[in-house]
Formats: C-alpha cells, sequence, structure tokens
C-alpha cells in the first residue's frame, strides 16, 4: 500500500511517475489496488526488478529486466523505494541479543521476552512492518509482560521451546520461543509467496496441529496452537507446509 500511497503524493506534488515497477505476478497489495495506477495513467509493469540506475550527477534513467528476460529503459529523474522493510531493530544486533535470521528482529517468546529474559520487544523491532492499531496492541501486551515480570509471575525462560519454520515458502514466525507448559499461544505467520494447502506443526511428540491456509505474501496470518496435554515437551516444534 505504501507504493500506491506515493502515487498519491506524486500527484499532490506535481510530479508524474513513468512507471510503476513490481517483481511478482500481482501487487502485494489488494488486486483492487492496481486500478489507482491504470486511473492515473501509469503505466504497472508486474514481473518486472530494477536492474540499474543511469546517471551521475543526477538520475536520468533506470534500467528494467521483465518477466521475460528482456532489458528495457524508461528515462526519469528519480526512483521511488517502497517495500522490503526492516525492522528497527539496529541496537538489537549491535548488542548481545539473539536475533533472528529470518523476521530480522530479536527472537522473543511469547511474553516479547528477549534472548536475555530482562530486555522486552514489541511492535515494528519484531518483523519488517504492522499497522499503527496492531503495534499499540501488542505494546499494551508487552507493558502486562513486564508487569509479570517484576513480580515473578511469569513463567521461567529455562522452560521454553523453540519454533522451527521447515518450509522456505514460511518467510518468518513470531514469537520464535514459546513456554513448554503454558496455555494456548497465537502465533504471526508470513508467508513470501502465494499460499494454499497445509501448515502442520510438530514436535517430536507427534502432530500438534494442521491449519489449512489460503494467504498471499504480507498478509497477517494468526495461527491458535494449543499447548498439547503433557506440555510441548522439549521442543522444538516444527513448522512446516504442503501445497494443494
Amino acid at each position: 500500500l505504501v507504493s500506491f500511497s506515493a502515487l498519491l503524493t506524486c500527484r499532490h506534488a506535481g510530479i508524474r511517475p513513468a512507471a510503476m515497477i513490481e517483481e511478482g505476478g500481482r501487487p502485494t497489495a489488494w488486486n483492487v489496488s492496481r486500478l489507482l495506477p491504470l486511473l492515473q495513467g501509469v503505466e504497472l509493469r508486474l514481473g518486472t526488478r530494477l536492474r540499474a540506475i543511469i546517471g551521475k550527477r543526477r538520475v536520468e534513467a533506470v534500467e528494467i529486466v521483465g518477466a521475460d528476460g528482456e532489458i528495457d529503459t524508461v528515462l526519469c529523474d528519480g526512483v521511488v523505494f517502497s517495500g522490503r522493510f526492516l525492522p528497527e531493530a539496529t541496537l538489537a544486533r549491535m548488542a548481545h541479543l539473539d536475533v533472528d535470521p529470518l523476521s530480522g528482529g530479536p527472537r522473543v517468546d511469547a511474553f516479547g521476552r528477549c534472548s536475555d529474559a530482562v530486555y522486552f520487544a514489541t511492535g515494528n523491532l519484531l518483523r519488517p512492518v504492522e499497522t499503527a492499531g496492531w503495534c499499540w496492541d501488542e505494546g499494551r501486551r508487552a507493558a502486562r509482560a513486564i508487569r509479570g515480570s517484576l513480580d515473578g509471575s511469569l513463567p521461567d525462560t529455562a522452560r521454553s521451546v523453540d519454533i522451527v519454520p521447515n518450509h522456505p515458502i514460511i518467510k518468518y514466525v513470531v514469537p520464535q520461543r514459546l513456554d513448554a507448559d503454558g496455555d494456548d499461544h497465537t502465533l504471526q505467520i508470513r508467508v513470501r509467496e502465494p499460499a494454499r494447502g497445509t501448515l502442520s506443526f510438530g514436535s517430536p511428540d507427534g502432530t500438534i496441529l494442521n491449519k489449512r491456509i489460503n494467504t498471499l505474501p504480507e498478509r497477517r496470518l494468526l495461527v491458535n496452537l494449543a499447548t498439547p496435554a503433557g506440555g510441548l515437551g522439549s521442543g522444538p516444534v516444527c513448522v512446516d507446509f504442503k501445497p494443494s
């Protein structure tokens, strides 16, 4: 949606975009969003990536590569980048906290505790981008967890198990650790490409949950994972995907 908002900003500023490109075969936003560039007379090129920016003192043109491999040159005097956001996790990466290579944010448990449990993380520190309302709600939950940490009511982090994505279509899972003896857990999952099939969650003791999904990249996918009788064991909980 950021890129489509940028089209409106350009129009307000008197800037006429030469083209809008997207590497995927469809917009990441809802399909109806492709009507906006059409109405503004801006060419939307799907399956296209940026190859090079041409110019020395200023931008003069760009080279783009289409889905068929053909290289095209588009004259322009600027380039606006949107998407592929990164978490605001610079301090975590510079510090002693464990960082999840998939989400780019610190590894946390269901209470937002980092690998050093005196630190908590929430919001867009955990993943590339989320809505303001979602981050606000997460912040409130983190505040309650911090209070629980101070009064000693949170479970011991030693009894946590890892969540391990086992299929390349799974972009990331948050949180990355769960309390082995806790109640039901809500996992947030993102996929890298359109996914229709079954997500399976399993531990060394067997299958915990199979869930049918039909989702697209950057859609928030929430999974309620009920803790089986006897807990999650020593883990890990592996997440796999079978297309259908």
